[in-house]
């Protein structure tokens, strides 16, 4: 069962200096996230959720080391008429784009637009590709994620739905990533039940513990012989 992020997760988050409330947004943002030419990831969605989105990216970068484009805090001296070519610029130069899901961004427009987008970017005029696009579920304790979660939402089901254990995945490599952990994933479950199932006994005198990394940080050890 696929588990989603909660915002009691980023609780603890203690967000970095550049994210000062009282930076004035006429000078330039001078700190290392406003000189990256590349990204991680866009993180799409409701500046209503800036304190949230603040920590993903806090977060993103002190457990995995990875960038996020955020349009208010990278670009934050520029006028209201160059948001959209901004904008468009930072995805082309960023390699996965991540949707926050949550009741403010269901209701914003540029949500939309970023993510309509992308999408024609990564796409070609015969064969659609959403492979770099994912949906971040985040739940409180008043929303959990049922099947009525993308009611009269129904396009968002064509990304990737993104559980708590598969963010770092996605960021660094979209759907592909995913898949290739999921697909190891099945074959040490499988292996784990063969063994267990077999009825020949080990010789844990000649046998030795094993680990075998599987998804985010999550081991499995088996005994095996050398």
């Amino acid at each position: 069962m696929t588990t989603y992020f909660n915002v009691k997760d980023f609780a603890d988050i203690q967000l970095s200096k550049n994210f000062a409330e009282d930076r004035n947004c006429r000078v330039c943002n001078a700190s290392v996230h406003g000189k990256q030419s590349n990204y991680d990831v866009f993180i799409s969605h409701s500046s209503k959720d800036k304190v949230l989105i603040q920590k993903l990216r806090t977060y993103l970068e002190d457990h995995f080391g990875l960038s996020a484009y955020i349009d208010w805090d990278e670009d934050c001296g520029m006028s209201r008429d160059q948001v959209a070519d901004r904008v468009k610029d930072a995805m082309s130069r960023s390699k996965t784009f991540l949707i926050v899901k949550t009741d403010n961004s269901d209701k914003s427009s540029w949500v939309s637009w970023e993510t309509g987008c992308f999408e024609i970017m990564c796409s070609s005029p015969d064969k659609d590709n959403f492979e770099k696009i994912g949906v971040l579920l985040i739940e409180d304790e008043s929303k959990k994620f049922t099947k009525e979660t993308f009611e009269h939402q129904e396009y968002l089901k064509r990304y990737e739905i993104i559980g708590k254990d598969e963010l770092q995945a996605f960021v660094e490599g979209g759907r592909q990533k995913i898949l290739e952990n999921r697909t190891l994933e099945s074959k040490i479950v499988e292996f784990d039940k063969n063994f267990r199932d077999r009825s020949l006994k080990v010789d844990h005198s000649t046998a030795t513990l094993k680990s075998v990394a599987v998804g985010s940080g999550t081991t499995t050890s088996f005994y095996g012989d050398e």
